[in-house]
């Protein structure tokens, strides 16, 4: 009996792990940084992240990796990715605002050509929330 109980719990213990190892790999999507990961029992997971607004969502993520949580208690903050993906995606919906604008993406470094009044370019600096050079005319 003794040794059903251990190797129920060390058969628990090795899927907790796993899926600890499994939701590691969040860590990894552009704009999000896994702060902490606790599994216990059957699938419970007390998660706590940070994931900029353009980045994946969990629920999104776990279903296109097959995971399943049992429970899941998720403290999600948001913060401004500077992820080159993130900043892309970003770039590109906030200039859609600006169709006088054009936008291109050079290894990794976003050229926007244009020209624009001063307060739109400080609404658009804002909405980057990059520094903008202004060795070339925006």
């Amino acid at each position: 009996m003794i040794v059903a109980i251990f190797c129920s719990k060390a058969f628990q213990w090795w899927e907790n792990d796993k899926l600890t190892d499994q939701l590691m790999l969040f860590d990894r999507q552009p704009g999000v940084v896994v702060n902490s990961i606790e599994v216990s029992g059957d699938k419970k997971v007390k998660l706590d992240i940070l994931r900029d607004p353009h980045a994946v969502k969990l629920a999104d993520w776990l279903e296109n990796n097959k995971l399943t949580i049992g429970q899941l208690i998720l403290t999600e903050r948001h913060y401004h990715s500077l992820s080159s993906e993130i900043l892309f995606v970003r770039a590109k919906q906030l200039l859609s605002q600006y169709p006088e604008l054009k936008m291109v993406w050079e290894n990794e470094i976003l050229k926007i050509s244009g020209i624009l009044d001063s307060l739109q370019l400080e609404k658009l600096k804002q909405g980057l929330a990059i520094p903008v050079s202004r060795k070339e005319k925006i």
